[in-house]
């Protein structure tokens, strides 16, 4: 694809191989960089760059290192050292790779050996021998590692990577002379702009490109590998498929019904079965006045997920499953920023012993459609000066089941395959938008924009004033006075607002001790149970006390329960993270003045409110800090500073040593032996004048040893033909040791 093209005038003309070297670089770097958005599409684009470029200067450094090792022992033969290079650098990736030190699909596999080799060749290339494989293989590695990336990066590889091109193939045929600059330059533009033209008129989709399924894994036959994704998924991790034949709704909305029952399986699986009525009320030893008040809702309420009862069995064993499977089983997946939560149900009132589930109501549409597109706008969106920015999930179905889209919090609009209808979609008092008639199948896409809650403007945002909430989700029923009076304490030296919120819920997580086998299987509350006995207790139980603690304080809050999902469940080639039964978990939601629900998270471990500290806080912050570091670290940091003092009194010997060493290194070359000299006189205060030739400075110091010897090699390299030009000075060591810094300082008083 690209063979070196030879020209009469390449030995004449070095700074063309410069040129030819840099545009290999440039094609390295870009085959760099498309490897990086193949497996970290999810990631930044700044942060890809970063990435790319940190390899190719570590990679520039080696060649540097190899390139001095050549002049130093000529017999090596740089040809060898590349092959030699390039297979050890591939054998090695492909041993991490295999090993599972590093996930990879075998695409990437294939293609990060390729890159590799290519890297090695390219550290081992002086003259530009190898250029023409190194660039071929680059621009292979690129064209099969876009097919991989998001198609919003995609364009921006295809117009590096046509301009690197370009620049190679003139580089390889001119030195890159003015003329041939400009040339470059026009063609480079030529190409680029039918490039963007092309993508402009073909308008290309995320579909699966035909040489997309170069190897098996990529959706063919095999079925055991789990990275199988782009084609019909007949491999475990089938939801990364992207064909609207085989997942998503068409327009006749014709599709499989699905037979979970949604949250309330996973609430089974990940929390045990609550105690049945007959079992509940012997435990606990009721009074016939008391029997209508805490019967346990029948097992139809249960399934449709309505309540939650507090008091559970253990949960069974859970048998270790692999990654594949895992997969293969997800309730759903999701692909966007993480930890994201992902909310299925609300609760608002509670009995003592179970939370009951805020219910649908009257349904009324909640969406409309945006124009011609499968876009649905949320009617009712809030407006809180506390967003900035959104957004942006990709959530597939699994076995979730249910009739709740499982959509990230605060919804500013959502697709959902080609469904063109609002009326598919009905409403929910907690806010959760839901399917009108039907469950959720398996496969379902959903791309949702939500609106982004920043800290630092939440900060100055008032809670929703408890005049104007609900008054079941300040209510405090069924709740130890003791849980008040503990609010009260953790609260003082706080106003009301959410840094209030932030100690309250900072105190508590310190509190308690999150341990998610621990069950409430006795008579009492359970939420003084916990918050004054066990201080132990999972997450639905210490999220009740926070729901609780923050309504006696006024705070209109709400208990959530869904899934969170955050990156230890993400596959690095896909970008998505499953979210199984071990997913599921509560929080809390406290509302603001206009309606919106924001989440709040009490259980330790998890992420919880990162509001900005005052001025004053961070400053008594970092003192607090630094003093706790200089009293762990006494001993050694009174060592580095005395060190850092005796080596400021004797730093012009250090540099001086450094120099020396480096001259005697590189074999006493003039021009270091030169630079050693000016360095001495210029740190004992006595520099060479500007306007005082060279050769005049050096006869002006007093007489010593090969003076005249210096004198004429420093003339020679600076003044003489370069075919005359003396590289090293056999009589360098005695010059250095016959010039001193005291005797450099002796032509101080000369100068003057």
């Amino acid at each position: 694809m690209f063979a070196r093209s030879e020209h009469p005038n390449a030995g004449r003309r070095p700074e063309g191989g410069a040129c030819l070297n840099a545009a290999t670089g440039l094609l390295v770097f870009v085959a760099l960089l498309s490897l990086q958005l193949s497996r970290h599409s999810h990631s930044s684009l700044a942060g890809n760059l970063f990435a790319a470029a940190a390899m190719l200067v570590a990679s520039l450094g080696v060649r540097v290192a190899l390139s001095r090792l050549h002049q130093h022992i000529a017999i090596l033969r740089f040809k060898h050292i590349g092959l030699a290079l390039a297979a050890c650098l591939g054998a090695v990736v492909a041993v991490l790779i295999k090993a599972g030190a590093v996930t990879a699909s075998n695409e990437e596999l294939v293609l990060a050996v390729l890159m590799s080799v290519a890297v090695g060749l390219w550290l081992s290339d002086r003259d530009g021998a190898l250029a023409g494989t190194v660039a071929s293989i680059s621009v292979l590695v690129a064209l099969f590692a876009t097919t991989s990336a998001d198609q919003k990066h995609r364009l921006l590889i295809i117009m590096l990577a046509t301009l690197a091109g370009v620049f190679w193939l003139v580089a390889s045929k001119y030195a890159l002379a003015r003329w041939a600059l400009l040339y470059a330059i026009a063609a480079g533009a030529v190409v680029a702009g039918s490039t963007l033209l092309a993508h402009q008129v073909i308008q290309p989709t995320d579909g699966n490109p035909s040489f997309a399924a170069w190897v098996p894994t990529s959706g063919g036959d095999d079925a055991g590998d789990d990275n199988a994704r782009r084609g019909k998924g007949d491999g475990p991790d089938e939801v990364a498929g992207q064909s609207p034949d085989f997942v998503g709704f068409d327009r006749s909305d014709n599709f499989s019904e699905s037979g979970k029952d949604g949250l309330y399986d996973i609430w089974m699986e990940s929390y045990g079965a609550p105690f049945e009525p007959g079992e509940l009320q012997k435990m606990i030893g009721l009074r016939p006045d008391q029997l209508q008040m805490v019967q346990a809702p029948d097992r139809e309420n249960l399934k449709v997920g309505r309540s939650f009862d507090m008091r559970r069995q253990p949960r069974p064993e859970r048998k270790a499953t692999t990654r594949a499977e895992s997969a293969a089983t997800a309730a759903v997946w999701i692909k966007g920023p993480l930890p994201a939560y992902v909310p299925l149900a609300s609760f608002v009132e509670f009995d003592g012993n179970a939370w009951r589930a805020i219910e649908h109501g009257k349904p009324f549409v909640p969406v409309r459609r945006l124009g011609e597109t499968f876009w649905m706008e949320i009617l009712h969106r809030p407006i809180s000066p506390a967003f900035s920015g959104t957004n942006t999930y990709e959530v597939r179905i699994g076995t979730l089941g249910g009739d709740v889209l499982p959509l990230p919090p605060i919804v500013e609009r959502f697709k959902m395959g080609r469904v063109d209808r609002p009326q598919f979609f009905a409403s929910s008092r907690s806010g959760a938008v839901r399917l009108a008639t039907r469950k959720l199948p398996p496969g379902v896409s959903l791309d949702v924009v939500c609106k982004r809650v920043d800290a630092d403007r939440l900060v100055d945002v008032e809670p929703a004033l408890p005049k104007n909430s609900d008054v079941a989700t300040l209510s405090l029923n069924s709740v130890d006075p003791r849980v008040a009076r503990l609010a009260t304490e953790w609260a003082t030296d706080q106003p009301r607002g959410w840094r209030q919120i932030e100690q309250v819920i900072s105190r508590l997580r310190q509190h308690v001790e999150h341990d998610a086998a621990s069950v409430v299987h006795t008579s009492g509350d359970p939420i003084a149970q916990l918050l004054f006995d066990r201080r132990r207790g999972t997450d639905y139980q210490i999220a009740s006390a926070g729901v609780f603690i923050l309504r006696s304080l006024g705070y209109s809050t709400r208990l959530t329960s869904g899934l969170f999902v955050d990156e230890t469940t993400l596959d690095r080639s896909s970008g998505f993270a499953s979210a199984t039964a071990e997913n599921a978990h509560f929080w809390i939601e406290v509302m603001l003045a206009d309606g919106t629900w924001v989440t709040v998270d009490p259980t330790p471990g998890y992420p919880l409110l990162d509001l900005p500290k005052p001025v004053g806080d961070r400053l008594a912050e970092l003192w607090n800090g630094a003093i706790g570091f200089v009293h762990d670290r006494w001993a050694a940091l009174t060592l580095a500073i005395g060190s850092l003092g005796a080596m400021f009194f004797v730093r012009r010997r250090c540099f001086d040593a450094i120099l020396t060493t480096a001259c005697r290194l590189r074999g006493y070359r003039t021009i270091d032996v030169l630079r050693v000299l000016q360095f001495r006189a210029r740190s004992g205060g006595a520099p060479r004048p500007s306007h005082v030739p060279v050769g005049t400075w050096l006869n002006s110091i007093p007489a010593f040893e090969h003076r005249d010897a210096l004198i004429r090699a420093v003339n020679t390299k600076l003044y003489g033909d370069d075919s005359n030009r003396i590289e090293k000075m056999p009589c360098g060591a005695a010059v250095l040791r016959a010039c001193t810094s005291r005797v450099m300082t002796a032509t101080k008083e000369h100068h003057r």
